[in-house]
């Protein structure tokens, strides 16, 4: 660590941040973490790879191990499924310090061990969060800082619920893939931060050909043994963001034909060059003029297709052997659950609900996020097909606002979320659906709501910067 870091940065957390490969050499390290830990707000633009966040939140934990008050804690809002590579990211940086760890995987453990004093890191998914509110268990002077992981894939609606009630004093960090992404969450959430890039993320986007496998975060290690088995080649380079788990790679690696070499250069040639994290785009460049002929290969986990997409426009995915192996007949009993599904019904019902989505997103993402929430569900190959459900009639459809604010200027159901809230006090049980199109938006409110209070509370209010006209909507007729 160079001496000015070391004259603010705790020294055992300078220690363990330099044990796990970062240097105060590069930029981003010598920036963040001493901003982090005067306590400054922050807008961090990196891939979606909490491993990328180590030096930052390095610099947040600080003020816990500096005379903290006996329960103060850092909060992390993250997606489901990187909840956990949080965990061990900062097991390692916590290593042989008197922080614990909290990971909210258990909503009544997590509530009861939140009502003691300790001081530490509370991991959560947003809506879990929320919930932590709901309940008191997660009481707003307990919060030193909160760090938002990559917001742009969370739920807005949940995470304006979230932040409505943090406290205002405690410091925001905000990690996102590029500014664009995250130019009004970080205008809402993070006043007055300093906007900090990792080197290459600014890098245009090349059409270099990749080779992508889908993995879990906790199977990204299994998939390198998996990968270097079934592809040919005479040299392998297995590249990562910091050296954290060189020693669980090794180990997991050991016996390979070829042996790997581990790398946090992404510059390094080989035959078969495996990007164990996401990279940015340039490292994503020297990734594909380090493999040669053979494009490099990049583990991709749940919640990170839409930032591959952005990197690479050149794509072929690799099913991973033994994972498939393992499960292909579980798999090809689900299919013939779901073939059968669609040939004894019509679908009208599912396809008026999902036709909305199919505007947002693409109809595969949002068929595998269907699968997601059926699987989740505990639905197997021999359970029966589920009731039919039946649509509302219209007297029973809550009461509808028009606004003329809609996908042209940009606006997200967050937007709308955080106004009804926020300036109107409007219980967020009270927002139904929000159905934004082109040039407007129709908002659906419980029935024991006045709409007509809210639509004139709404008019002259500002969305993405344009005032807001809002009337009540009955039966398609604005009045």
């Amino acid at each position: 660590m160079s001496e000015a870091m070391e004259s603010i940065l705790d020294a055992r957390l300078g220690a363990n941040l330099t044990a796990l490969g970062w240097s105060a050499d590069l930029s981003v390290v010598r920036t963040a973490s001493p901003t982090a830990a005067r306590g400054h707000n922050l807008i961090v633009i990196a891939p979606p790879t909490p491993a990328y966040a180590t030096p930052i939140v390095a610099g947040a934990l600080n003020p816990l191990l500096n005379a903290p008050p006996p329960h103060r804690r850092l909060v992390v809002v993250a997606g489901s499924e990187s909840i956990q590579e949080w965990a061990d990211v900062f097991r390692g940086l916590c290593r042989d310090l008197p922080l614990r760890i909290l990971v909210a995987d258990s909503l009544g453990r997590a509530a009861s061990e939140l009502r003691l004093e300790w001081a530490g890191v509370l991991i959560s998914t947003v809506s879990d969060a929320v919930e932590l509110q709901k309940q008191s268990a997660l009481k707003g002077e307990t919060i030193g800082g909160i760090v938002l992981a990559w917001p742009e894939y969370q739920d807005e609606a949940d995470l304006a619920t979230f932040m409505q009630d943090a406290p205002k004093e405690a410091q925001r960090i905000l990690l996102g893939t590029s500014p664009n992404a995250v130019a009004d969450l970080g205008e809402r959430y993070t006043r007055k931060a300093l906007s900090i890039a990792f080197p290459g993320t600014e890098a245009q986007a090349q059409p270099i050909k990749t080779r992508t496998a889908a993995v879990a975060w906790n199977r990204r290690i299994p998939a390198l043994r998996d990968l270097i088995a079934s592809v040919e080649a005479k040299s392998v380079v297995v590249w990562t963001v910091d050296t954290r788990l060189h020693d669980q790679i090794r180990a997991a690696l050991t016996g390979t034909t070829p042996s790997a070499h581990l790398t946090t250069t992404a510059d390094k040639p080989a035959e078969l060059v495996l990007a164990f994290d996401l990279p940015t785009r340039a490292d994503l460049i020297q990734l594909g003029t380090a493999a040669g002929r053979k494009s490099p290969v990049l583990l991709v986990p749940p919640g990170t297709e839409r930032y591959v997409r952005s990197i690479t426009s050149e794509r072929q995915a690799i099913a991973l052997p033994g994972f498939v192996g393992r499960l292909s007949t579980e798999i090809d009993r689900r299919r013939q659950t779901i073939g059968q599904q669609l040939d004894r019904s019509s679908l009208e019902l599912g396809l008026l609900a999902l036709t909305p989505l199919f505007e947002r997103y693409e109809a595969t993402e949002v068929a595998a996020a269907m699968y997601e929430l059926w699987v989740d569900r505990g639905v197997s190959a021999t359970t029966p097909p589920p009731t039919p459900v039946v649509a509302q009639p219209t007297s029973a459809i809550s009461t509808r606002i028009w606004i003329g604010v809609g996908r042209k200027e940009l606006a997200q159901p967050g937007d709308f979320v955080a106004l009804l809230t926020r300036e109107l006090a409007l219980p967020r049980a009270s927002i139904g659906r929000i159905d934004i199109r082109e040039t407007f938006t129709l908002l659906e409110l419980s029935s024991d709501t006045d709409a007509v209070r809210v639509a004139a509370g709404l008019n002259g209010k500002l969305i993405r910067r344009r005032k807001v006209v809002a009337r009540v909507d009955r039966d398609g007729v604005k009045s």
